[in-house]
């Protein structure tokens, strides 16, 4: 795209303007276009005023547009995905007139996809191979790399060409696959990082004119981990000795009545039985397998179930509330644990019967570390690969002080550029509805917003406001004109007052501030038609 080489700066009175000096009301300067298209300012102009005439060229639509769709699958989302799916029609309708690819995912697609690759250090260079079957050389020289967010999203595509039976058979499937997202999904949503890993990884990179737009309806970003949002980890696999031995531990059954509870739902109350164990409470030396506990664990036991009653326990990955509880049996079990050396060096010895680290054997020094791990006749030593360090681990979304700037600082990694528009619904503070209780607000995504308001768009998840059709309407003015940008340098102590854009045909219109934006020496005119033959005119004080 052609730019201006410099800004053209012109004498006020060579505007075609009508000046009104000294009759500026109390408050300030004020500017105006009259019936017959002149251009008027009311009041004094400061010495330093000054007005940059800029030249564009004609406006080029978007052939097509990427729309990725982001949706919260958590407990809390029925009611939202219900109503985007009886509303998706409209969004698309509104890109009708070019070729629109959708791609569905959810908040917790950063979790649950990885591609696992397999290679080898040669030289000192990773090579990677397709399987693990495909590997060769010393195993010290393998390495597995885990490639986080190389999403797999489900994908529609629509062109204008369809025929409307085409056209709607389409459309019923992206409604179905909307509700079909669920509400099992993770608890900790980041529909933040399901965006940054599918546009920073996505196979298919994006022609320089085609639009990317995301969609993202989420009633929270709560996953506040640092280092939540994984980029990719590459593990070194070297071979290590392991050492198998025993323990001896109380396995125990809780009956009783309560309810559980997952991502915030509670199921009804009803009659629980769990199984449980404890590793504090070991018994020595001499097989137990299978006998009841002796009084003074089946003591601690109990005292320790009945002080579950009346709070929130976690059990097997499982919130429990029990109302009532008891221990219905106690025994001993021996479970088979792995001790692996901690270096490659100390491969060549069997420790199951030389000393180590200052102990007669693995054996004595695991009875200093583990309480009650049986005698040495239970020792037995092998060969076994593990995953030895990770040598290299990145994520996104952790570059900056906030998540919001974190995420701007990726998307700019990625390259989208003027490209990328995201138009966000979510749970903004002080709404007027009211949602599920504890719900924590979309601080981070309403900051986004802030933080580029050109780019990015907030809005209440509330039902009633018509959040969807102005999100939409958003996506569809983005996804319509190619940018144009110019060189533009403005004075620290300066900003634009207006912006004035001028038709071949005499037509003058007072530019809004929604269709340019002013960043690093630049200013950026979009979601608007501009043709060969109009002039835009900034004024600047």
């Amino acid at each position: 795209m052609k730019k201006s080489n410099a800004a053209l700066l012109v004498a006020l009175s060579v505007l075609n303007v009508t000046f009104f000096q000294n009759c500026a009301p109390n408050n300030g300067l004020q500017f105006s276009i009259d019936a017959n298209s002149a251009y008027n300012i009311y009041g004094d102009l400061p010495p330093n005023a000054q007005v940059v005439s800029l030249k564009p060229e004609e406006s080029k639509e978007y052939p097509s547009t990427q729309l990725v769709l982001v949706i919260d699958n958590s407990a809390t989302m029925k009611q939202s995905q219900e109503a985007l799916a009886e509303k998706a029609d409209k969004l698309l309708t509104s890109l009708s007139s070019k070729k629109v690819t959708v791609h569905l995912l959810t908040t917790s697609s950063y979790a649950t996809n990885t591609i696992m690759g397999y290679g080898m250090v040669n030289n000192g260079v990773e090579t990677y191979v397709k399987t693990a079957a495909e590997l060769t050389g010393s195993p010290e020289n393998q390495v597995a790399k885990l490639n986080f967010g190389t999403l797999n999203p489900t994908n529609f595509v629509l062109n204008p060409t369809d025929s409307e039976t085409a056209r709607q058979t389409v459309l019923n499937k992206i409604r179905s696959a909307i509700k079909g997202v669920g509400i099992g999904g993770i608890d900790q949503e980041s529909g933040l990082c399901s965006v940054i890993q599918f546009l920073s990884q996505t196979p298919a990179k994006l022609s320089e004119n085609e639009k990317t737009v995301v969609f993202l309806l989420t009633d929270e970003d709560n996953y506040s981990a640092a280092n939540h949002c994984k980029k990719e980890s590459v593990n070194t696999l070297t071979t290590f000795r392991s050492y198998l031995y025993s323990r001896t531990m109380v396995e125990y059954e809780i009956v009783g009545e309560g309810y559980t509870e997952r991502d915030g739902v509670k199921s009804t109350v009803q009659a629980l039985t769990f199984t449980d164990r404890v590793g504090s409470i070991i018994r020595g030396v001499e097989n137990m397998e299978g006998q009841n506990c002796a009084a003074d664990d089946a003591n601690a036991i109990s005292k320790s179930v009945a002080a579950r009653v009346g709070t929130t326990t976690l059990i097997v990955n499982t919130k429990v509330f029990f109302n009532s509880a008891h221990v219905a049996s106690c025994k001993y079990k021996n479970y088979t644990y792995g001790f692996s050396t901690s270096l490659p060096s100390e491969n060549a010895v069997d420790y199951c019967v030389n000393p180590y680290r200052g102990s007669a054997n693995m054996m004595q020094y695991m009875a200093v570390v583990y309480t009650g791990v049986l005698g040495t006749q239970a020792c037995r030593s092998n060969t076994q690969y593990f995953v030895g360090a990770v040598t290299r681990a990145q994520y996104y979304l952790n570059s900056a002080p906030t998540l919001a700037e974190s995420f701007l600082k990726d998307l700019a990694a990625s390259k989208m550029g003027s490209n990328f528009f995201m138009s966000i619904v979510t749970n903004i503070k002080g709404q007027a509805c009211a949602l599920n209780q504890g719900q924590s607000n979309g601080d981070s995504l309403v900051r986004l917003s802030e933080l580029s308001p050109f780019n990015i768009k907030t809005y209440s998840i509330c039902p009633g406001d018509d959040t969807f059709t102005n999100a939409f309407e958003e996506i569809a003015a983005a996804s319509t004109y190619v940018s144009q940008e110019f060189d533009l340098t403005i004075p620290e102590d300066q900003q634009i007052r207006d912006v004035i854009l001028s038709h071949a045909d005499g037509t003058i219109v007072k530019l809004k501030s929604n269709v340019y934006e002013v960043h690093d020496g630049k200013i950026n005119f979009k979601n608007i038609k501009l043709s060969a033959s109009d002039s835009i005119k900034l004024v600047i004080f």
